[in-house]
């Protein structure tokens, strides 16, 4: 038997990474598709950068790439900022250092004619950060909610019309949210906590433009130059006199990373022991897309190690410590795999090739048919409950197929409304006891729970 389950508009108070940089929650969530695929990063040139101004064909285009024009290398912000204004619309100096502004556009700009093929343009925007040449994402420093600029058709020597900025906004270096979606990668960088006792993620935006053979070369070069500032008072740093000091050649099996002497050298954290074989595995871990069969590293003065992903590897790493103990197998995460529409345990999980799927998508016409996937296991009031909140689509329109389990009886399945989209499902952590969640449906965040039949 089926029943039917609905979603309830959600108001959610979102954080970007980890800035402390606030999304309101009146503000409305857009489905921007699936995050990076976790492994191995894929070689090859250069990616996209930001458009040039004369590729927009509409003013709304314009504008969009207006947003973006300051994406891609630090290097390059400030001439590709000022392309888009004419001479007397720009500012008299633009400091290329002070970071990118951060917005995200409340609704679509809003369009006021002045005269035949000129306009103001007014957008409403949530501050969200400053996005260092280092990638990182600091707190917003701007307070405005509104900008106001305009626009005209320019029409150049070979009759080809463009569009260009006349008067520019208040603020410079302005960045949608959106541009650094398409223009940059989330890679995160680990740094040690001042007890030495783990690394802690510090999550950087590369940008796309940049040629892969580079990346690893960056990469090495933030972690030498330090963790962001929001996280420095909770890491070990090295000396301020570090360098990397070559290119890291790539592709290739093995990574090589040379640094000066001054590299092995720590400042503050844990006193004592030898900061090259965690300095290492530190390399390692912010280079593991790149990394095939391990890293060497070599320090000045003739000291070279190789570090392999091996159990010290992951141990450095607190969230992939295996447990220990008694309570050893209950800690164990179960691994799925989405395949053919259908959920499979895999082989290296626990139980993986005897032991058969969790009950509740055993009944029929459960787990068939399935798009995306989201599982979830904790230890409630009532005992352990599994949930799944399955993803499939039925008559040209997207539904939510939701089942859960409490001990070894298993809930009839529960499905939602039709929707003209629908994106991945996740389970809140804090409320699986209620077995609550939140789905992007229809461009907008959806709550949704297995009781809400």
């Amino acid at each position: 038997m089926r029943r039917r389950a609905f979603l309830a508009a959600a108001a959610v108070a979102v954080t970007v990474g980890v800035t402390g940089c606030g999304i309101p929650d009146e503000s409305k969530v857009s489905d921007i598709g699936p995050g990076p695929e976790f492994g191995e990063a894929r070689t090859g040139g250069a990616g996209a950068g930001p458009p040039a101004r004369e590729s927009a064909t509409t003013k709304e285009m314009f504008v969009t790439n207006f947003l973006a024009a300051v994406a891609g290398e630090p290097n390059k912000r400030a001439e590709r900022f000022l392309s888009y204004m004419t001479e007397s619309a720009r500012p008299d100096k633009v400091d290329a250092d002070a970071g990118v502004n951060l917005v995200r556009l409340r609704k679509p700009p809003v369009f006021t004619e002045l005269e035949q093929g000129s306009w103001r343009v007014t957008i409403d925007v949530v501050q969200v950060g400053v996005l260092d040449e280092r990638g990182t994402v600091a707190q917003a420093d701007l307070k405005r909610t509104s900008y106001d600029f305009e626009i005209a058709i320019q029409s150049s020597e070979s009759g080809t019309d463009s569009y260009i900025v006349t008067k520019a906004p208040v603020d410079p270096m302005l960045m949608s949210t959106e541009a650094l979606e398409l223009y940059f990668t989330p890679r995160t960088l680990y740094f040690w906590s001042k007890d030495g006792a783990t690394l802690l993620p510090d999550e950087r935006y590369m940008p796309k433009e940049l040629d892969e053979g580079l990346r690893p070369t960056r990469i090495v070069e933030w972690v030498v130059a330090g963790a962001s500032a929001w996280l420095e008072p909770a890491v070990s740093q090295l000396s301020d006199k570090a360098r990397n000091n070559q290119n890291v050649p790539y592709p290739k099996d093995q990574l090589e990373v040379a640094l000066n002497a001054a590299a092995a050298e720590q400042t503050n954290g844990a006193e004592g022991g030898d900061v090259v074989p965690k300095l290492g595995r530190q390399l390692l871990w912010s280079l593991r897309p790149y990394v095939k069969t391990g890293l060497r590293l070599s320090i000045d003065g003739g000291r070279s190690l190789i570090f392999l992903k091996d159990d010290e590897f992951y141990g450095a790493n607190a969230a992939n410590r295996v447990p220990e103990g008694p309570e050893q197998e209950d800690a164990q995460p179960e691994r799925f795999a989405l395949l053919d529409g259908k959920i499979h345990r895999l082989r290296e999980s626990p139980g993986g090739g005897v032991q058969q799927l969790p009950r509740m998508l055993l009944s029929n016409g459960v787990n068939e048919g399935i798009l995306q996937a989201a599982l979830a296991r904790e230890d409630g009031t009532e005992g352990l409950r599994t949930s799944a909140a399955l993803v499939f689509q039925q008559n040209g329109e997207y539904k939510l197929r939701l089942v859960s389990a409490v001990g070894d009886g298993a809930n009839p399945a529960a499905e939602t409304e039709g929707f003209a989209s629908m994106g991945r499902p996740v389970w809140l952590k804090a409320s699986l006891d209620d077995g609550i969640g939140l789905v992007v449906a229809n461009k907008r965040l959806y709550q949704f729970t297995v009781k809400g039949a």
